[in-house]
């Protein structure tokens, strides 16, 4: 009977199921979230249309976790990016990753997590947390600006580092910290490499975070130049916080860039504010601003500005109503209008 339990766990796994044997702590999860509206990055010309990927980016997900006795457990984590409106797997065409949002295996400690893989980077994760619109892609201005900027205005490396090895504290007293270390994987290449951690402090209303990272290479060693001729390294700094008041939660950061580029380094100087008023029984307002100003190449200025309301149907459902205004220097203006509908299971 343990070996037909075992066979059957097996093929429960293979399908993709969403039946978790129990004795595996084996679960499937994701979120599904797409909008009704029209789309203009910066620049270029309106499309209308039913988009992915408004408020979250969809994806879904296999992790498991086995309790080896004593505070510890062994876990492994595998999540795939969706783009729903068109079936597809990925956040875009050609997103080189399968398992693209995590894929890791690890150890959970006493003394914190170790998880070695395709990691999530504290630096993005901490971006999130201090911006009303957290993970919006479609409309977040502090995701659009870090992570869909333009050439020299854009946090480099993606929001998950492949071949990397990250620890995570427990949390004790309110205060986290985080490391992360992402190997190059090619011979003669010692130097290329990526590095960062955080350090976050959350108790009652208050919390507050300072990140940093550091990279010498985006996914292979050497290929920072293929987006800026001669780009060497980038390191960004990022610094925090929000507050609850109850009848309306306040965002903001900071952050500074530098790109070492052979043929003239650059840096940009940005920051975020933004709120959340709860409205209704189960909705909430939203609205955040976001100013770049950079130091070299022409000496650009970005801003971009979101409002938006949310309403929570259920635990798992929720619909959204929101516009986003971008306008960049020598690229044009740009804007993102929509409802959508976002759920999780």
């Amino acid at each position: 009977m343990k070996k037909i339990h075992v066979v059957a766990c097996g093929l429960t796994l293979l399908a993709i199921s969403g039946a978790a044997c129990a004795q595996s702590g084996v679960q499937l999860y994701g979120v599904i979230d797409e909008f009704l509206g029209t789309q203009t990055p910066v620049g270029t010309k309106h499309a209308y249309g039913l988009f992915s990927n408004g408020m979250q980016t969809s994806y879904f997900g296999i992790a498991g976790n086995e309790d080896l006795g004593g505070g510890y457990a062994a876990v492994f984590r595998l999540e795939a990016y969706l783009t729903p409106s068109s079936g597809k797997v990925g956040r875009f065409t050609g997103d080189p990753s399968f398992w693209g949002r995590n894929a890791y295996v690890g150890l959970k400690t006493p003394a914190g997590l170790v998880t070695a893989g395709r990691n999530t980077v504290p630096y993005f994760l901490d971006a999130l947390r201090v911006n009303p619109f957290g993970n919006a892609f479609g409309f977040s201005p502090a995701m659009i600006q870090m992570y869909k900027g333009l050439p020299g205005q854009e946090i480099t490396g993606d929001t998950e580092w492949n071949n990397s090895v990250m620890y995570t504290s427990p949390g004790l007293g309110g205060f986290e910290l985080s490391a992360i270390y992402g190997f190059g994987n090619a011979a003669g290449r010692p130097g290329q490499n990526q590095w960062g951690g955080s350090a976050a402090y959350g108790r009652g209303p208050a919390y507050a975070v300072v990140a940093y990272q550091q990279l010498k290479y985006n996914v292979t060693p050497g290929d920072l130049a293929t987006s800026i001729p001669g780009f060497e390294q980038q390191s960004a700094l990022l610094a925090g916080a929000t507050w609850d008041f109850r009848v309306a939660k306040v965002y903001g950061f900071y952050q500074h860039v530098d790109d070492s580029i052979t043929t003239g380094d650059l840096s940009t100087n940005s920051g975020q504010l933004g709120v959340s008023v709860p409205f209704g029984d189960a909705g909430k307002l939203m609205a955040s601003y976001m100013y770049m100003k950079g130091i070299g190449r022409g000496d650009p200025i970005r801003r971009t500005w979101a409002v938006g309301y949310d309403y929570r149907l259920s635990v798992r459902t929720d619909v959204y109503l929101v516009y986003t205004n971008d306008h960049a220097t020598s690229a044009g203006a740009g804007d993102t209008a929509g409802v959508g509908i976002r759920t999780a299971f």
